[in-house]
């Protein structure tokens, strides 16, 4: 019998064996460097400044809650990729810039 645990956060398949008691994949979110993390903070605060948007003016073009802008430019956290592009071409930066 295969067993499969979902949450949020993991998902875990345990598929049992009879000479080893079973096995266990569990896939998870990756972990987060909090240097880059410090360092893209750094560089979207930078490049927001070249462009004179408000964070306000970048969560609405982008449709997502300020709050969420908020947390890229302190470091609380990143954003996902399709908002990681749409922020790159809406700031005419790339990618690299804002990651390096």
């Amino acid at each position: 019998m295969i067993q499969l645990y979902t949450s949020q956060w993991e998902v875990r398949i345990h598929l049992p064996g009879s000479d080893i008691g079973g096995f266990d994949l569990r896939i998870g979110r990756p972990r987060k460097d909090p240097e880059a993390i410090l360092r893209f903070s750094e560089n979207l605060n930078r490049e927001i400044a070249k462009s004179d948007l408000t964070q306000v003016e970048i969560a609405s073009k982008l449709g997502i809650r300020q709050s969420a802008v908020s947390q890229w430019c302190t470091g609380v956290n990143m954003p996902n990729r399709r908002n990681l592009y749409k922020l790159t071409s809406l700031l005419n930066t790339t990618v690299e810039k804002l990651t390096e």
